[in-house]
């Protein structure tokens, strides 16, 4: 039986799935201090897209890896779904918001294994495991402060890069070449058979669409992946939209669900 991805959400006009704005379902399983943190970040993963592509690509007792960890959508997703999470994650605030998650949350999904590794995921890949899902930063659209039109907004984009390191400091061309060796190590890091979600949003410049999954596709293809699906849905609005808008930048509606699989040998 073929296996249709996210079939209970709706679709637009264009066939872009909707996934719901997930603040209220976040509250389900997180205390309202740590879901306040949460909100605050930027460009958090949609918690109903990530269980959407946890059961989609995964099995029970499966391990999880998202090198670009965040909050911990993906932990929470693969916990409640009884996988395993491996999680990395450079800013030390949002280190701090995974291992209060995890303090939390494995109250109520105690059959999980959970491993969160601070710092650079360069230093630690390759890492085995069965599938990687993960958003990864944004090029430098969300690093740079100025323009930014309130205390909050200045404090989300301020936190979201703030590591020196970060590559969501980079600009779109050196951001694209410093991912290509990262794709490479996550390709090494799952078994033969396995997946890599990558859920990433195309930008605009100067009326150019800057296609970030193109070069994501190509990457992977150059790499031995296959491209087992590839979806769009339609973000319910985001602080990230909003700022651009407020910036007078031009705004993309859509955002690709590329995964890929990994071929077994013969």
């Amino acid at each position: 039986m073929i296996k249709t991805f996210a079939p209970d959400f709706p679709r637009n006009e264009h066939g872009w799935i909707k996934f719901p704005r997930d603040l209220s379902y976040r509250r389900k399983y997180l205390p309202e201090e740590i879901h306040k943190e949460v909100s605050l970040h930027p460009a958090k993963m949609n918690l109903y897209l990530c269980e959407a592509i946890v059961e989609f690509v995964s099995n029970e007792g499966e391990t999880i890896l998202d090198p670009f960890g965040g909050v911990g959508t993906t932990m929470v997703a693969a916990m409640k779904h009884n996988r395993n999470a491996i999680l990395l994650e450079l800013e030390p605030i949002y280190v701090s918001l995974e291992n209060q998650t995890l303090d939390f949350i494995r109250k109520q999904y105690f059959g999980a294994t959970v491993m969160i590794l601070p710092g650079d995921n360069r230093r630690y890949l390759p890492i085995p495991c069965d599938h990687i899902i993960t958003s990864p930063p944004f090029g430098n659209d969300l690093a740079k402060q100025k323009g930014a039109v309130s205390e909050e907004e200045q404090y989300k984009v301020g936190t979201y890069a703030a590591n020196p390191v970060s590559l969501g400091r980079l600009n779109p061309f050196y951001y694209v070449q410093h991912m290509k060796p990262i794709y490479e190590k996550m390709v090494e890091s799952i078994r033969q058979g396995g997946t890599i979600t990558i859920t990433h949003r195309d930008r605009s410049r100067g009326g150019e669409r800057i296609l970030y999954a193109k070069s994501i596709m190509e990457t992977m293809a150059r790499l031995g992946m296959k491209l087992y699906v590839w979806e769009k849905w339609e973000p319910p609005g985001s602080h990230q939209a909003t700022l651009n808008k407020k910036l007078g930048h031009d705004v993309i509606l859509d955002e690709d669900i590329l995964i890929f699989s990994k071929p077994i040998s013969s």
